[in-house]
């Protein structure tokens, strides 16, 4: 019997199912460690799976074959957004190396960002971080943190801390700090360091996203004329 904790969302009394309910097993050699073009493929030659709430039917296909599959009616709807260099060194006033990661501008020229420790493959979260503390970047650059960011003042958070508020001293604009000295979130799964252009999806109009839509990274060009 599998036992489903539930989380109280004190706002509207909703049970909502904790994300561990979710879990299930990838095998290693099934994980999407590198993107398709390094194996030989099309970025639409990915698998396409189609579940139809009605009948409980799936059917296994591919990217390309997606217009097979729409009908008159239905919406697409993309993320014109593309992804920034988001991911940055940095080091304590200890000499730790970390990687601090750019979530969300807020108003007043503050921004969420998540630290990291980086570990023999990708990174870990880093919980020793402390309110206050500036963090040294490249070209003489810093990051402030200032309080941890909670996004629900319910959930204990003391010493679980992953989200700060933060501000950045920079020489250059962010844009031009990030295209210079930034590189591209990347997932633990992900054993290599791909360009910035990998995390493209052929659509993006403009930059501004933390992490790549990888929803819609399998369009081309071609699929979507």
């Amino acid at each position: 019997m599998t036992v489903h904790t539930l989380l109280t969302d004190r706002t509207t009394d909703l049970e909502l199912p904790a994300l561990s309910s979710l879990d299930f097993d990838l095998p290693p050699e099934l994980e999407a460690d590198e993107p398709p073009e390094a194996r030989g493929l099309k970025r639409d030659e990915v698998r396409l799976m189609v579940s139809y709430s009605t009948g409980d039917r799936v059917v296994h296909s591919r990217f390309r074959d997606l217009g097979d599959f729409l009908e008159p009616g239905d919406v697409l709807v993309l993320i014109t957004s593309g992804p920034m260099n988001a991911a940055l060194g940095a080091t304590r006033e200890d000499g730790t190396e970390l990687e601090l990661h750019l979530s969300t501008h807020l108003p007043a020229d503050l921004w969420i960002v998540e630290v990291r420790r980086p570990d023999a493959v990708s990174t870990r979260p880093f919980y020793n971080a402390a309110g206050g503390e500036t963090l040294r970047l490249a070209s003489d650059a810093t990051a402030t943190l200032y309080v941890p960011y909670a996004r629900d003042r319910h959930l204990p958070l003391k010493g679980y801390n992953r989200l700060w508020i933060a501000t950045f001293r920079l020489p250059v604009a962010l844009d031009k700090y990030l295209a210079r000295h930034g590189f591209p979130i990347r997932y633990d799964y992900v054993k290599e360091a791909w360009p910035a252009s990998y995390y493209q999806t052929v659509y993006a109009t403009e930059v501004g996203s933390a992490e790549m839509p990888s929803a819609g990274r399998a369009f081309t060009s071609e699929l979507i004329t």
